[in-house]
């Protein structure tokens, strides 16, 4: 069987993974809209794709992307019993390394504008 026959054959199966991040995606996304059409919200939809000077942000738009992808790929190691401590602890680690790497740039932005204020 060559690649074309057997990728061909293998798209007919459910993918139940798929499908249940794919339910999860939708009903947390149809959460954030309604949350974001509240009178009292809190939280902006906008935010996840917008900088604050107002145009669209690409690299939050490739985070949100790179966060689905990796949450997909942990749940399905996870569902197929095949989970292991150095695939958990780099999906911990690039989340928790991504946070702090942005404060730390904040911080240092932060800390240029104040010391370069003229007096």
């Amino acid at each position: 069987m060559d690649k074309v026959e057997k990728i061909l054959s293998t798209m007919g199966t459910l993918n139940y993974t798929g499908i249940l991040l794919f339910v999860v995606v939708v009903v947390f996304t149809t959460f954030l809209w309604r949350l974001n059409k509240s009178d009292s919200a809190k939280f902006f939809f906008d935010d996840l794709l917008i900088d604050t000077d107002g145009k669209a942000s690409t690299s939050k738009l490739a985070q949100i992307v790179a966060l689905i992808a990796s949450t997909w790929a942990f749940l399905h190691v996870t569902l197929a019993g095949e989970l292991t401590e150095w695939f958990y602890g780099l999906y911990m680690g690039i989340w928790v390394m991504n946070r702090g790497y942005a404060k730390w740039v904040d911080s240092k932005v932060t800390t240029t504008k104040v010391d370069s204020v003229p007096q």
